[in-house]
């Protein structure tokens, strides 16, 4: 058998493998990308072409490491930090906790104590791809939310205008007025009849308010514009 031992970190990860008689094998670092990934793979392939032969410790039971080796069809075993704690003095020859020690000490933890530990269950197929949605989803939100705040700034500096009609920019009225009339000077030019079969062909319920809306749009200094905020709110009646 063959202990793998991984000292996670943001950047990088230190590993450490010994075998039954608790030789030191190979130690070794990691970058955290798939290319690094993949290295580690490939130098643990050269100790044993057997999966069920090589077992991997790491003080973590998520992550893309994790996932990685899991479906590369190797066995995981997540070690709580307190027991991590416990086993380090057990190790500890000298001087202060680093990385390249600790995963020196996870590769131990499994080939003294392996009884005691149970790997991480593989994620069904469906469960994978859930968790990649959701991953996906989470950084696409992000991406929108830093893009709302660019926009947001632009229109300050350019086109205030655009932000004192309308509460959400992020609305589809908000975002189909800025794309038809990209400057103050387009929506200003806009006919009373114009502006209310732009309302009427993006479901506006307050078409009342298009006339005052209208003449606040076609004002030429920027106070005028202060309060038509509301008078596009479809929470107001």
């Amino acid at each position: 058998m063959y202990y793998i031992g991984i000292d996670w970190a943001d950047k990088h990860h230190d590993i450490y493998a010994t075998d039954e008689k608790g030789q030191q094998l190979m130690s070794f670092r990691i970058s955290h990308d798939p290319e690094g990934f993949q290295a580690l793979l490939d130098r643990v392939q050269t100790l044993s072409q057997d999966k069920e032969e090589i077992l991997f410790a790491i003080e973590s039971h998520h992550g893309l490491l994790v996932d990685f080796i899991l479906d590369a069809g190797y066995k995981v075993y997540p070690i709580n930090p307190k027991s991590m704690d416990r086993y380090r003095d057990r190790y500890k020859v000298s001087g202060a906790k680093n990385d390249r020690f600790d995963a020196r000490v996870l590769a131990n933890i499994l080939r003294t104590d392996l009884s005691i530990f149970k790997p991480i269950v593989p994620n069904s197929e469906i469960a994978r791809e859930l968790k990649m949605l959701t991953r996906d989803r989470e950084a696409l939100v992000k991406s929108k939310t830093r893009l709302v705040n660019q926009l947001t700034s632009c229109l300050k500096a350019h086109y205030p205008l655009a932000l004192e009609l309308f509460g959400d920019l992020q609305s589809g009225i908000a975002l189909a007025f800025i794309t038809q009339y990209p400057t103050a000077k387009s929506a200003q030019s806009l006919s009373l009849k114009q502006f209310k079969r732009f309302l009427k062909d993006h479901s506006y319920t307050h078409p009342h308010r298009a006339e005052r809306l209208k003449d606040s749009m076609s004002a030429s200094r920027r106070s005028s514009f202060q309060s038509s905020r509301w008078w596009l709110d479809p929470n107001r009646s």
